[in-house]
């Protein structure tokens, strides 16, 4: 069972048939409940924000989240991520040039203590959309000090050649 993405407790419905541009895939649960996909972060009466999970210690968003999962409140009549925001209340502003990382993995979590600030390469790095591992790279070095061509490691990683080369020039994974 899922419950409604907007926060209000109760179970979603099955998708009768496939709708992409809504999410839909026919006999999987569907994000929110007839009406509530448009309340833009509004807090529900009587309802918690967020629950905390005692074995993750993650504090899990209960109102709107957008469509990777992460929570969206509404301050000042703008949209904001409210992992954001909660580790700004706690921990102070997050530089321009620097992002948010979930450490847990959940991107509904906004425990101020499982987000980390880390710039764009690192937070790519540890992404589940990561194509190398930091024991990926030690071995990609080690074959590049070995003088295997770049182009056989690239392959052998399923990579491109510039991706190697940029581990070569430390580019990249400094």
């Amino acid at each position: 069972m899922k419950l409604c993405e907007c926060g209000c407790g109760r179970p979603s419905p099955i998708a009768k048939r496939n709708h992409s541009s809504w999410g839909w895939i026919k006999g999987q649960p569907m994000r929110f409940l007839r009406g509530h996909g448009n309340m833009g972060g509004k807090p529900i009466k009587d309802g918690p924000q967020y629950i905390i999970d005692p074995a993750t210690e993650c504090w899990i968003w209960q109102l709107y989240k957008d469509k990777k999962g992460y929570g969206i409140l509404k301050r000042k009549g703008k949209n904001h991520k409210a992992h954001r925001f909660f580790y700004e209340r706690k921990k102070g502003k997050i530089p321009d040039d620097l992002q948010i990382d979930h450490i847990c993995r959940n991107t509904s979590c906004i425990n101020p203590d499982h987000l980390e600030i880390v710039n764009n390469a690192e937070n790519c790095r540890r992404g589940s959309n990561a194509k190398l591992k930091e024991s990926d790279v030690a071995k990609i070095r080690k074959w590049l000090s070995d003088g295997i061509k770049q182009v056989a490691i690239a392959n052998e990683f399923n990579v491109s050649p510039c991706c190697i080369n940029d581990i070569l020039k430390e580019r990249t994974w400094i």
